[in-house]
């Protein structure tokens, strides 16, 4: 069909550029990369051409040629917001975040009224353990729009890692609102409420994330913990057989066991998980504590120490 777009009007640049995609698609990228090339070579000044070759290298992981291209493109047209935002994620996919972060901002003053920008910014920010910044990142977006996608989201989960649970948990209420067949406002919810110690409540909104979407192993064993914590032993032991039939290669799926083995009394099971989730991560970060737990056992004070996990 794009082929026949093409005999109609071969100077329509979306069409040919869309063709380039289809050629990567049907024979690897070096065709594609070629047609462009010679698009590009035809038409130097459609910017549309290198916008498609960015977006290929972009697609097979190919960012140092992405970013000359996108490059070219700032040079020749220094108000394409769309390349400018490529770069920062490109130079982000390279480590070089400052870099980016400049990038996010300057497209965000070239249209104060797009919230884009600045949101990826905030998710640097996060992913780069910088939460004070990560959350008043968030905070602007949603001060421009107040309806912007997982923005709730995303300030809640920066705020719950400054250990302001209270404030991630209304964060996480206002994106429920928002978008209430998405999980995220859930998950939110759950962790707020652990770091509330509102165990209950906790167990029961990763039981609503689980009803909104396919979760990940690791959402199993969050709620395995809350419902441990709230005293649903047996309702816990079931969240971790489901996620262990998820992806048995979980350490966290075999700490969680120990910790209901040992708050059962059941010894022998405890430290035999226990010894399972050390084996499958050596390095844990928390070795010490799981160990300690194994001394407490094995010193026949078979209980869980209070607040452990």
């Amino acid at each position: 069909f794009v082929g026949r777009a093409i005999e109609v009007d071969s100077t329509n640049a979306e069409a040919q550029s869309l063709y380039a995609k289809v050629l990567v698609g049907l024979e690897g990228a070096p065709s594609g990369i070629n047609y462009l090339n010679d698009m590009i070579t035809n038409y130097p000044r459609q910017n549309k051409y290198r916008m498609a070759l960015a977006e290929v290298y972009i697609q097979n992981e190919n960012y140092q040629q992405a970013e000359g291209i996108l490059r070219q493109i700032i040079s020749l047209d220094q108000e394409n917001k769309k390349a400018i935002i490529d770069l920062g994620k490109v130079l982000r996919a390279q480590n070089r975040n400052n870099e980016a972060l400049e990038q996010f901002f300057i497209a965000g003053v070239k249209d104060p009224n797009d919230a884009n920008p600045i949101f990826l910014a905030g998710q640097l920010y996060f992913d780069t353990g910088k939460y004070v910044e990560a959350a008043n990142q968030f905070a602007q977006v949603l001060k421009q729009n107040s309806r912007f996608p997982l923005a709730h989201f995303q300030k809640g989960r920066a705020l719950l890692q400054l250990g302001r649970a209270r404030e991630a948990l209304d964060e996480a209420k206002y994106e429920q609102a928002m978008n209430p067949d998405l999980s995220q406002g859930y998950i939110l919810a759950a962790e707020a409420d652990y770091g509330l110690k509102q165990f209950t409540a906790c167990a029961s909104e990763f039981q609503k994330a689980v009803a909104k979407n396919p979760q990940t192993s690791e959402v199993y064993v969050k709620m395995a913990r809350c419902n441990r914590r709230s005293g649903s032993l047996d309702a816990a032991l079931s969240l971790l057989r489901e996620a262990e039939v998820k992806e048995s290669g979980n350490p966290d799926v075999y700490k969680e066991l120990g910790a209901i083995y040992q708050t059962k009394a059941m010894s022998d099971e405890a430290l035999k998980a226990y010894d399972r989730y050390l084996a499958l991560l050596p390095n844990a970060p928390d070795r010490g504590q799981v160990e300690a737990q194994m001394r407490r056992i094995e010193s026949g004070e078979s209980s869980l120490a209070p607040d452990a996990f």
